[in-house]
């Protein structure tokens, strides 16, 4: 199987494509709702109890529910906004109802939570227990950016960049979108970086600085970044010469970090052949396979990896799934100790503020559970 330069560039995935925006919007959703709600545990630990270490008593997972609801009686707003996310989870005693979900999103934005408005603007954006409506959802993002919640600014920056719910507004597009980024939501900047490189029909293009944004974001390893400028080194984009190193230490990089795209693209780069190179159709098929459990998972690209395993050794094939178990093992310990670090965290944080208040305080109810992680790698299979 030989893989020449024309090959790979129509395989090759840019971080362009606008689902990849979507879904590092959605991880950054994730991150500002678990800070404010005060960390996550797992689904596992919620569902046997909630510490409370204050008053050093267990309370199970299912009472949660009706001791925040008389919690927010008493006009608790983060307990609002809680009660708001365990209704969109469906966790902890929660029925999943939106409707509700959003209720209480509203009440936490009435008590003064910006939170709580960013929220309702996400239930009337994507028609979340009430019927879609993009002014509506505008109106709650910009209250909820006057009040400084970052995430807010990066969508009031897509929507004015796009004319949603609002007249389009390139001036205030670019500026949201800096603050946002600047107030730590790379996915700000990456967007303004590619609004850059493309152009629009009110922002001309800059490649210049969209560049010098995406070199700004790499350098911090943020790995959407790092696929799409080893891509644009790969094809030689806006004036960059090509460059197949730094195409495959950029896609390396992406692709260590959990990037599915970046694996992919990793994965063809390693097969190329033009130049005279050897292909390395072990490491291949390791970032192929494992592009397969972050995005990639489908008929055409399972039947092009089936292609290559067929025309590999049985060893070769051998070493790669091994390589797939250590990488996917590796990632998963890192994982565990980051959310063993994080409740540490959040232990520590709890006794020094049981020590500085009198009496016994309410028990916290944990945030919703993050999203599981990818599916465990398959198992070797047969030529």
């Amino acid at each position: 199987m030989r893989f020449t330069a024309p090959f790979l560039t129509a395989i090759l995935t840019l971080a362009l494509i606008p689902c990849a925006g979507m879904e590092l919007r959605a991880q950054e959703a994730d991150t500002q709702r678990t800070k404010s709600t005060g960390g996550s545990i797992s689904s596992e630990e919620g569902a046997r109890t909630a510490d409370n270490s204050q008053q050093g008593i267990t309370i199970n997972a299912s009472d949660l529910l009706p001791m925040l609801l008389l919690e927010a009686e008493k006009g608790n707003a983060q307990t609002m906004l809680t009660i708001g996310n365990l209704y969109e989870s469906g966790m902890y005693g929660a029925v999943r109802n939106y409707g509700k979900a959003l209720e209480w999103y509203g009440k936490a934005a009435q008590a003064g939570l910006p939170e709580g408005y960013y929220n309702v603007g996400i239930c009337y954006e994507l028609g979340m227990g009430t019927a879609p409506d993009a002014a509506k959802a505008f109106e709650s993002f910009l209250k909820s950016g006057d009040m400084g919640f970052a995430l807010a600014k990066q969508k009031l920056g897509e929507l004015y960049l796009n004319g949603t719910g609002v007249l389009a507004n390139p001036e205030k597009a670019v500026s949201y979108l800096t603050q946002a980024g600047d107030e730590g939501l790379p996915g700000a900047h990456f967007l303004l970086a590619r609004t850059y490189l493309t152009g629009t029909a009110n922002i001309p293009q800059d490649a210049k600085k969209g560049l010098e944004l995406l070199k700004r974001l790499s350098d911090k390893d943020y790995a959407v970044a790092l696929n799409e400028l080893g891509a644009i080194s790969f094809l030689g984009q806006y004036d960059q010469p090509k460059d197949y190193d730094k195409a495959k230490e950029l896609f390396t990089r992406g692709a260590e970090l959990g990037n599915g795209d970046a694996m992919k693209n990793l994965g063809a780069l390693l097969l190329d052949t033009s130049d005279d190179r050897v292909p390395n159709r072990t490491d291949a098929l390791k970032w192929l396979t494992l592009s397969t459990l972050f995005g990639y998972n489908n008929d055409s690209m399972q039947n092009f990896i089936q292609k290559l395993r067929s025309e590999m050794k049985p060893e070769e094939i051998q070493a790669a799934e091994n390589a797939v178990r250590s990488w996917y093992e590796a990632r998963q310990e890192e994982q565990r100790a980051a959310q063993e670090a994080a409740q540490e965290a959040a232990r520590q944080t709890r006794e020094r503020e049981g020590q500085g208040a009198s009496g016994g305080a309410p028990a916290k109810a944990p945030a919703p559970a993050k999203p599981p992680a990818p599916a465990k790698p398959p198992a070797p299979a047969n030529k």
